[in-house]
């Protein structure tokens, strides 16, 4: 009995962390890009179209994570990246995403994804 009592209040301690946190994930998926903005017990999930149609990648890179975070197999909220979407701002961080498609005008960010 107390052993179960203990594992509860370690998942409840636990579960009121992941709540109370955010945090930025950069995924690491061959050919793809992915990132994840969590935000509590939600999160934006942002990757390549094709990567998003590949249930298969998506759970070997990405939903154990989001299960993790969430207690969901799925994202709050997916946005396909495509060639457009170069800022995101997160939590008062900008992020500025780089392909060989810039060349110039670099805006101000807090981190840029190469």
């Amino acid at each position: 009995m107390s052993l179960a009592t203990l594992l509860l209040v370690f998942n409840v301690i636990e579960k009121q962390y992941i709540d109370s946190t955010n945090q930025f994930v950069i995924y690491n998926v061959n050919k793809a890009t992915a990132v994840d903005l969590f935000y509590g017990g939600k999160n934006i999930f942002i990757a390549n179209e094709s990567l998003i149609d590949d249930p298969d990648k998506l759970l070997f890179h990405v939903k154990h994570n989001w299960f993790y975070r969430s207690g969901s197999e799925h994202a709050y909220q997916t946005i396909p990246l495509d060639s457009n979407l170069r800022l995101i701002n997160f939590q008062n961080r900008i992020f500025f995403r780089m392909d060989s498609t810039v060349t110039n005008n670099f805006p101000n960010a807090d981190l840029v994804l190469l």
